[in-house]
């Protein structure tokens, strides 16, 4: 592990000249026939534009477990999300989309980020970029409301992982470093690059402002020239959200189009804005420069008052007071009114130069970026970049590699104490088999639990983000993932657990039968990490993938040959036991430890006496209904 983070970590540590980073940083520059040279400063500039666009939703399709409540239901009924909306977005401009909650301001972020997927959503209008109707055409990224990211790594490393994540191979290494250190002057995270991300809760690290402009780096480090931000100043305290959108204004202005959701900016942010786009029901009540849209609005409202935000002007016109009848019925005739009056502007602003660009309707938006081949990440980087991080990060969290250790030492002393030194007797005997399952199924249902709470709550919000931007596949993933927790773990875990609880318990006295037993151990422990992955993978939902588990797993229990014999079961059922892991492995620790043993019998000799059949092994298992190892 050493080796590996030492080669990680050798070029980030290096120290980068700040004074030359210009000079550098001009030769790193991304040309249209993708060059071997990147750059933070120059993009190449986005003009992004919509016209007539409408989205519509099929709300009749609830899928078959749900009865269809009519007949318009039945037929399919379309509920419009975005209606007509016109809107340019120009290169070097930062635009801030507005309106009340559930006026579509996500929707139309997502649309023109082509983030929207789903079979029944129909796509009206035009949509380009720079006169080309297909996003992949230009670089771009997508920052999400929540901060996605590992708490225990430092900025530093969060930043460089991602570069080597993300950047091609024509990139070198001290490149990328230099690249990354841009960014994190560029972000103002020099103070805090060597500070853990943390996550404000559990892990201390960053605050929310630096953590939200941790993940504006990681996305920057594609060095997008249309970058789209959903709510960015949600939760963030008033000066780290003027400290943000301060950053955007300057990114803004070196030629990125800056495309964001605000959700009641202060008046400092929405003076800092070029543009802004006003929404109410799906409508479009405003696009346009940010200095003319308080004089529309006068034009055709009660003029503003003195010291009053004027975002919440413009929101207060969209919104929807449902207090009482008499103020909704207002405020939607004022809506209403506003909406019309602004239709009437926009086919003026706004005229339809984009037909030969048509969006085909019936079919849906692009369901994940794409990166061209030659711009990804070598395969082999990936691999050793995501073992790496996993590694770091399986050594840092305190709920990781540590705490599975723990575990394995716990439950080893627990089950050995509990079947402490079991003698040959025949209660020894059925307190052996008790032991046995013991030892696969509780240690394996705990092992299942764990997996899933270190996938759903850790690992796989970082690796959604990363899959869904094309960056990382999932082949990858699983085998640094696992390769991470080989040695770690994998391996550990089940001989730890395996050599307290077996000597303990004084089971067979056989080195052989010990090493099976430990082999047993370490696949149990496999399939039920490889289980949890599976109800992970199920749902990402942290209850509703133990729920699962914890279902499939109680089936698998009651299958495995101890609590009911396995032809005992109703013939209907029994074809359970052959999908359990748990059937298979009992099966093997019953032959294991009884096949060819005798017991001590009070009544004479195990081996000849007719009496004695109860203490022999192979009788137990016969006894046991498991199929027999010859």
């Amino acid at each position: 592990m050493s080796s590996v983070a030492s080669v990680e970590m050798s070029a980030v540590d290096k120290q980068v000249d700040v004074n030359e980073m210009p000079h550098i940083v001009s030769d790193w520059h991304l040309t249209d026939t993708h060059q071997e040279k990147l750059s933070f400063s120059a993009v190449a500039p986005v003009d992004v534009q919509i016209r007539r666009l409408s989205v519509k939703v099929n709300t009749g399709h609830r899928g078959w477990l749900v009865k269809k409540q009519s007949v318009d239901e039945e037929a399919g009924v379309s509920k419009s999300l975005l209606t007509q909306i016109d809107a340019d977005f120009p290169r070097a401009s930062l635009t801030g989309i507005i309106g009340s909650s559930g006026s579509g301001k996500t929707t139309l972020l997502n649309v023109l980020s082509r983030r929207m997927h789903s079979s029944n959503l129909a796509v009206h209008g035009q949509i380009l970029y720079s006169n080309s109707p297909s996003i992949s055409s230009i670089t771009h990224a997508y920052v999400t409301q929540t901060d996605i990211l590992l708490p225990t790594l430092t900025v530093r490393e969060t930043l460089m992982y991602a570069a080597d994540l993300r950047l091609p191979a024509s990139i070198t290494r001290a490149k990328r470093a230099q690249l990354v250190e841009e960014i994190i002057l560029e972000l103002g995270l020099k103070e805090c690059a060597n500070t853990p991300v943390g996550d404000g809760f559990r892990r201390k690290g960053c605050s929310g402002g630096e953590r939200r402009r941790v993940s504006l780096g990681v996305q920057l480090l594609g060095n997008p020239s249309v970058l789209f931000l959903d709510e960015p100043t949600t939760g963030l305290d008033a000066t780290s959200a003027f400290q943000l959108v301060k950053t955007l204004q300057s990114m803004a202005k070196k030629g990125r189009t800056i495309i964001m959701t605000l959700h009641q900016p202060r008046s400092e942010v929405f003076f800092m804005l070029d543009r802004v786009t006003l929404l109410a029901q799906g409508h479009t009540l405003y696009a346009g420069p940010i200095s003319d849209a308080v004089p529309w609005f006068e034009g055709h409202l009660n003029p503003i008052g003195a010291h009053v935000n004027p975002a919440g002007y413009l929101i207060d016109a969209a919104a929807i007071d449902v207090r009482t009848t008499e103020t909704e019925e207002a405020a939607r005739a004022r809506v209403s009114r506003l909406i019309g009056v602004w239709h009437e502007e926009s086919v003026k602003r706004y005229p339809e130069g984009l037909a030969k660009h048509e969006t085909d309707s019936t079919t849906t938006l692009a369901p994940r970026p794409t990166v061209p081949e030659h711009m990804k990440a070598p395969v082999s980087r990936t691999v050793v970049t995501l073992l790496s991080r996993t590694l770091k990060t399986s050594f840092r969290d305190p709920l990781g590699m540590t705490t599975s250790w723990i575990e394995a030492v716990l439950m080893g002393v627990v089950v050995g104490l509990v079947f402490l030194q079991l003698p040959d007797s025949i209660a020894g005997i059925r307190s052996r088999q008790a032991a046995l399952y013991t030892a696969i199924g509780l240690q394996g249902y705990l092992m299942v639990m764990y997996e899933v709470y270190r996938l759903t709550v850790v690992e796989m919000p970082v690796f959604d983000r990363e899959h869904g931007e094309g960056i990382v596949g999932v082949l990858p993933w699983i085998l640094s993932y696992r390769l991470a927790h080989l040695f770690l773990e994998d391996i550990i875990v089940p001989l730890v657990f395996s050599a307290i609880s077996y000597f303990m318990i004084g089971f067979a006295p056989s080195v052989s039968r010990f090493f099976f037993y430990f082999a047993i151990g370490l696949l149990n422990h496999y399939t039920s990490v490889l289980f949890a992955g599976l109800s992970s993978a199920i749902s990402r939902n942290f209850a509703t993938a133990t729920l699962i588990a914890n279902l499939a797993f109680t089936v698998y229990t009651f299958a495995c040959g101890f609590f009911i014999q396995g032809n005992s079961i109703p013939i209907y059922l029994r074809w359970m036991k052959w999908i359990s892991q748990l059937f298979y492995a009992f099966t093997a620790l019953v032959n294991n430890e009884f096949k060819g043993r005798f017991f001590d019998c009070p009544f004479g000799d195990a081996r000849t006496d007719p009496n004695c059949i109860t203490y022999r092994g192979d009788f137990i298992i016969e006894s046991l209904a498991v199929p027999r190892k010859d």
